[in-house]
């Protein structure tokens, strides 16, 4: 499953598999003030695809720290892990932040309802600390 080359597009290589993709479909890690995160800008920065393999498998063979030229602490798997989970929920929100500014998304129990009566609802995503009758109504 390769990508192929489009224009305009930065393409990246993730350190765990070795597949290139457009910068924007994989996680960016990269060394600010001495510490890992995962996005930003500016600096030098490793890729992951989203998938928890690559972001092992570059952990196990050094991908991160070389494609950082050695400078810079060593990430540990815990921590590598930690920040990919919390790049894909980052990444999700932005996503549906942005289904909502072009009324694609429905939010609320209301809206939801008429989009579910009208056969518009593809998903349905419910809160981590949604109370028992709003988890009860969505399933």
């Amino acid at each position: 499953m390769g990508a192929t080359p489009e224009a305009g597009r930065r393409l990246r290589t993730c350190v765990g598999c070795g597949v290139r993709h457009s910068a924007d479909r994989l996680l960016r890690f990269r060394l600010a003030a001495g510490a890992w995160t995962v996005g930003g800008q500016g600096g030098r920065s490793s890729y992951a695809c989203a998938d928890p393999r690559c972001v092992v498998t570059g952990l196990r063979r050094g991908g991160f720290e070389r494609a950082l030229r050695g400078h810079g602490p060593r990430l540990d798997r815990a921590e590598g892990l930690r920040l990919a989970a919390g790049g894909l929920v980052d990444k999700a929100a932005r996503l549906l932040g942005l289904g909502v500014r072009a009324r694609t998304v429905a939010v609320g129990r209301e809206a939801v309802s008429i989009a579910m009566a009208r056969r518009r609802a593809c998903a349905i995503v419910v809160a981590e600390d949604a109370g028992r009758d709003a988890r009860a109504w969505a399933a």
